[in-house]
């Protein structure tokens, strides 16, 4: 239970105090969002919280590339 604490402490601490590194990027919405969750799962891990990896992403090849 201890390292759900400190998942979400990490979250509140995050989302009460914007990062200037959010500010800087002056990106808005979704992108803004997704950028906070990563620095927030980032410091839960750095406390210790066992929080799983992010998911690998899949490059497109150039042959799909649209025009």
């Amino acid at each position: 239970m201890a390292k759900n604490s400190e998942v979400s402490k990490a979250f509140h601490e995050v989302y009460n105090k914007v990062p200037k590194t959010v500010k800087a990027t002056g990106k808005t919405g979704k992108a803004k969002q997704a950028m906070m969750t990563a620095i927030a799962l980032s410091k839960a891990r750095q406390a210790g919280a066992s929080v799983p990896e992010a998911p690998k992403t899949r490059k497109r090849s150039s042959t799909n590339r649209s025009f």
